[in-house]
């Protein structure tokens, strides 16, 4: 049966939220105050008026203070239903009294329906009503606008809808979303008559097809998670409609309802949709998902249901999280939240996978040892023995793994699966069978990922490896890691899995990691230093020193070899040090090449750590990995490798004599004289050489050798990657650079990279690259010959100083949810004049200018500048010299480290 019009309300303080007792007193004084035949006027709306609202708002003002105190979201949810439904069943008896006869005599009853209907409001929540009437719209109008009026001059936020029984039948046969609302209606008050012939009719015809239903309601599922990111985690997560979300509980209500006439949660375990704990699991993750709506309805005072930065913070801190040494509190809070989505995820698939299998059986075939199919499910041919024997799952998920494709899993596989995952403890975890289950996983490089991301979603991967266990859920509050520590590192894995596969989406910008994806001899030292190295996130210190103990402690519980374990532990220890020397160095600086030579070795670990490095930079998030990115990692690549092959240190004197030979080759063969070549490159010198590719360095030399006048400036996309190349070439003075970044923050470009030389007759010969500001080159010819000519006139007819970009440019929201400290740090440089500058400051256009243009008025001479983001912030390294007595220098690093402090601190100051 569908429910019956009174939900049985179980709530601390009913009289409290609504006076039951005293309200009608109340109302029945202001009828004799004003009696019926006087009719519905405007001074008789307005006491009745005041009355309910001074209901609602005290109710409402109650269950604010009980939340602010602690209560369940069970008890909020469920006493603004109570309250709303007093109210409307109130009014809806007292109105018909002031309304002409005719009015009154219409057959009419009052639905609530969605989630309403489900006797769940949220503080702020739309409440969705059905008027249903048996006569003429005309007529039903006329009691259902004046009611309607009253609510909404309440206050209340409602929608409703106005229709026969017929057309509520005819409407859910054409419109899935109407179909659902209706399998909620509940009965608030009115002609009963009429509501049980609705529910009559709607039974009989208004359903459809059960597949059907499920199929779509799946389909919406689908679309609705790409709408709001998709089967992945979120930085902001929309409470309801995310991935794991409140509607997604309610879809496998929708779909229990449809079949069973399910009035709750509670009665899929009657039907065994559910076991009695999976039920306690998934009511506690709706407990906590209820709490955190709620709270943001307060917070926000509206029907907020979007997750975002600043109310993290703030319910972190009134849910009781506080930050430690190692965690943030808003970290805590949504560790929390992420787990619990998982549970919602994992659960749900159980429920509705259990409702979807419903009938007959289809028939079974045999699929691989311990599974078969039925029908379109896998299943273990012996669930059971999941619980009695938890070692037997990795068993089974090897087998698996050796599938040509992974399809979903039968209902009670899921189940006993989830359930054995209870029963694993440290004596499950040292069975052989799971510790070589473990390295088989990994040990199948192509297929690993999807299966180790189910064991996840289903709550086997930190139950069999609870370092990994710790992680799930993890956040780490800033712009640049997206994504939880977990799923980061399983999106990292599957770009492993998508160089050994070639796969076509990453075939062509990571073409060198499929290639040398296929000459790993050992992919499981490759995926075991993915499964660590983020696996210390949220302990404090260093993560890569302490995932490092990780890896080689886990190493040598699953039988690792020892000098396979040792290589896996390296790679976690330097699994940040390609992507920030890339981004961060000169990548063909001899004595840069050399020192990573030196640091990794051997070809075999270049390798692994390469294709390490570009999955992780590519699992990251979708604005962290570029072609620019690409290009400079592979670049170093080379260089690596070929000083490996060589020797270090190299030779740069001989380096420089091949660069210079090659150079003099390819472009008298495109019809330059060899002595012109031949001279430029001598008034450029050796630096210069050492310092770009030869193809780039053969470029400029084109563009050089064939222009005209005192100043050049040549605006193309770079020759090797995706970027554009900015060349200028003008007689040399002081504040060129800071200039020419100026000039090039007002057109609003990002400079990713600046190289800054000046030829033996003092001519400067600077190089930029520059991304536009949706990180991506510059395609339009039209905008680089604008670029060009801004530069041109800036270089060509100086006047003053760019002004500073607007500070209302900035990324506002970054920087007021998330504070980032201003840190400069010096180190000595390759020659004794020489200093290596780092700035860590706020992501913000123009930042490159900003402090170039400091260190311009402290007389410090720029070389080279580099630019790396990570999401809210920038690290900035500078290549200086400055000309003055060596004695004052460190007085002068904290001058200078002051100045920028003071140049961005105050904006970043949080609110």
């Amino acid at each position: 049966m569908l429910p019956g019009p009174q939900p049985p309300y179980r709530l601390p303080h009913r009289e409290r939220i609504f006076a039951e007792r005293d309200f009608p007193k109340l109302v029945a004084g202001l009828q004799r105050l004003h009696p019926p035949p006087s009719g519905w006027t405007g001074t008789v709306k307005a006491s009745f008026l005041e009355l309910f609202r001074d209901a609602y708002e005290d109710g409402r003002g109650f269950l604010r203070q009980r939340f602010e105190e602690g209560a369940t979201g069970r008890e909020i949810v469920r006493g603004h239903a109570y309250l709303t439904d007093r109210l409307l069943q109130q009014l809806w008896r007292l109105m018909p009294d002031y309304l002409e006869d005719a009015r009154r005599a219409a057959p009419l009853c009052i639905l609530a329906v969605g989630g309403y209907g489900r006797a769940e409001l949220h503080p702020h929540s739309d409440i969705d009503l059905l008027i249903l009437h048996d006569d003429t719209a005309v007529t039903a109008a006329a009691f259902a606008e004046p009611f309607l009026h009253f609510l909404w001059d309440m206050g209340l936020p409602v929608s409703h809808a106005l229709r026969t029984p017929a057309e509520c039948v005819s409407d859910a046969e054409t419109d899935v979303t109407i179909r659902t609302t209706m399998l909620e209606a509940r009965l608030l008050a009115g002609d009963r008559d009429l509501f049980d012939r609705f529910r009559r009719d709607f039974r009989k015809r208004g359903r459809g097809d059960p597949a059907a239903f499920i199929a779509d309601k799946q389909e919406e599922q689908r679309q609705r998670h790409q709408r709001y990111g998709g089967p992945v985690y979120n930085l902001e997560p929309n409470v309801k409609e995310s991935w794991g979300g409140l509607r997604d509980l309610h879809l496998l209500f929708w779909v229990a309802r449809h079949l069973y006439d399910a009035a709750t949660l509670r009665d899929l375990v009657k039907q065994g949709v559910l076991s009695a704990a999976e039920l306690r699991s998934l009511s506690r993750a709706q407990e906590f998902l209820w709490r955190v709506r709620n709270g943001l309805h307060y917070l926000t005072e509206r029907n907020e249901n979007r997750l975002q930065f600043d109310h993290q913070r703030t319910l972190a801190a009134r849910f009781g999280y506080r930050d430690t040494a190692a965690t943030l509190a808003v970290e805590k809070f949504m560790k929390r939240y992420y787990r619990t989505l998982r549970q919602v995820v994992a659960l749900t698939n159980i429920g509705l996978q259990t409702l979807q299998q419903t009938g007959p059986a289809p028939a079974t075939r045999p699929a691989g040892p311990g599974m078969r199919y039925r029908g379109e499910y896998l299943e273990a041919t012996d669930p059971l023995r999941f619980q009695t024997d938890p070692a037997h799952i990795l068993t089974f998920f090897t087998n698996l793994q050796q599938l040509d494709q992974m399809p979903p899993l039968e209902a009670g596989t899921l189940r006993a699966l989830w359930s054995g995952s209870r029963r694993v403890d440290s004596t499950v975890r040292s069975d052989e069978r799971v510790q070589e289950g473990i390295i088989r996983l990994l040990s199948v490089p192509g297929r690993v990922a999807g299966v180790l991301r189910r064991m996840n979603t289903y709550g086997l991967l930190g139950r069999f490896i609870p370092e990994f266990g710790r992680i799930v859920g993890q956040t780490q509050h800033n712009l640049y890691h997206i994504y939880p520590v977990d799923e980061h590192t399983l999106r990292a894995m599957e770009m492993a899995d998508y160089f050994y596969r070639e796969d076509p989406s990453v075939l062509g910008e990571s073409s060198l990691a499929c290639r040398l994806a296929r000459t790993i001899r050992h992919p499981e030292i490759l995926y075991l230093g993915l499964l660590c190295h983020d696996i210390a996130k949220g302990q404090g210190g260093d993560h890569s020193l302490l995932g490092t103990r990780v890896a080689r402690r886990m190493g040598r519980r699953l039988g690792l070899d020892p000098e396979d374990a040792e290589t896996a532990a390296w790679l976690v220890q330097y699994h940040l040090y390609l992507s920030q020397t890339s981004q961060k160095r000169d990548i063909h600086d001899p004595e840069v090449i050399a020192e990573v030579a030196y640091r990794v070795r051997t070809q075999e670990r270049l390798d692994l750590l390469f294709l390490l490095t570009e999955a992780d930079m590519r699992a990251t998030g979708p604005k962290v990995w570029n072609t620019w990115k690409a290009q400079l990692l592979t670049d170093l690549y080379f260089n690596v490798r070929q000083a490996l092959r060589t020797g270090v240190p190299a030779d740069t004197r001989a380096r420089a004599r091949r660069i210079r030979h090659r150079i003099i080759e390819t472009l008298s063969a495109e019809g330059f004289g060899r002595e012109e070549v031949r001279a430029h490159l001598k008034r450029t010198g050796q630096d210069y050489l050492l310092h770009y590719h030869p193809e780039e360095l053969a470029q400029h030399t084109r563009i050089l050798l064939n222009g005209s006048g005192p100043t050049i400036v040549e605006v193309a996309p770079h020759s090797r990657a995706g970027g554009t190349e900015i060349l200028l070439y003008t007689p040399d003075r002081a504040g060129l650079f800071t200039l020419a970044t100026g000039t090039l923050a007002g057109l609003g470009l990002n400079i990713m990279e600046a190289k800054v030389h000046t030829t033996r007759d003092h001519w400067a010969l600077d190089t930029f690259i520059v991304l536009d500001q949706e990180d991506r080159p510059v395609a339009d010819p039209r905008d680089r010959e604008r670029i060009r000519g801004h530069l041109y006139t800036a270089l060509t007819q100086p006047a003053h100083l760019p002004p500073a970009p607007s500070r209302q440019g900035y990324r506002e929201r970054a920087q007021r949810h998330f504070h980032t400290p201003v840190r400069v740090q010096f180190y000595r440089g390759s020659t004794p004049e020489e200093t290596v500058a780092e700035v860590i400051a706020p992501d913000a256009p123009g930042v490159l200018y900003r402090i170039a243009r400091i260190f311009s008025e402290f007389g410090c001479q720029i070389h080279a500048a580099k630019v790396a983001t990570f999401g809210e912030r920038t690290e900035d390294t500078f290549e200086l010299s400055h000309q003055g007595p060596p004695e004052d220098r460190d007085a002068r690093r904290r001058a200078l480290a002051e100045a920028i402090r003071r140049e961005f601190e105050p904006e970043t100051a949080p609110s």
